[in-house]
């Protein structure tokens, strides 16, 4: 075992000592997240080692595919934090995780994962119709139409499906066609 599995045992015991307070559980999970995105870019500097030989960047995971989709998971709960905590949060402590979040989102898009990229609009539709009635997000004074929006709503998700389909076309013919080979 390498320091990386370490680290990720010393997180999940702390989680776990103190899962009794969720603000510091997921906390955690997004202080692992962010550890896991640092060690990409070690593994894309050449400073650290992939843990698989066909990629350059897998984090502490076998296939990038897990790891950006972990990346994508953190960041939506990084944005589901500071949607909650935000006024409680001092100065610096926002300008911190904002710094967190762009810098995840700048590596999401750096990694360039179907996977990911569906696992953050899922995550993000999550954090809008649950924080749609909230102070936060004011979707009724928004969309008082309601015909408009339960129209245009689904039309940009197959939109985005076809954009995900045909951004690599050939890769995701194989994922769709795999049964007829």
């Amino acid at each position: 075992m390498n320091y990386y599995d370490w680290g990720g045992f010393f997180f999940l015991y702390l989680g776990i000592r103190w899962s009794g307070k969720s603000k510091v559980l997921l906390s955690y999970i997004v202080l692992s997240g962010v550890l896991q995105a640092i060690i990409g870019v070690l593994q894309l500097l050449g400073f650290a080692n992939s843990r698989h030989p066909g990629f350059s960047m897998t984090g502490c995971f076998f296939n990038p595919a897990p790891f950006s989709c972990y990346l994508a998971l953190t960041l939506v709960l990084l944005w589901g934090m500071l949607l909650i905590y935000w006024a409680r949060l001092t100065r610096i402590l926002r300008l911190a995780l904002s710094g967190c979040s762009l810098f995840l989102a700048g590596f999401l898009i750096y990694l360039d994962s179907r996977a990911s990229w569906l696992a953050l609009a899922g995550g993000c539709i999550y954090l809008f119709y649950s924080f749609r009635t909230s102070g936060v997000i004011r979707l009724r004074s928004l969309l008082r139409p309601e015909f408009p929006a339960r129209i245009i709503g689904p039309g940009l998700s197959v939109l985005f499906l076809i954009f995900l389909y045909f951004y690599r076309q050939p890769s995701s013919d194989g994922r769709l066609f795999i049964w007829s080979v």
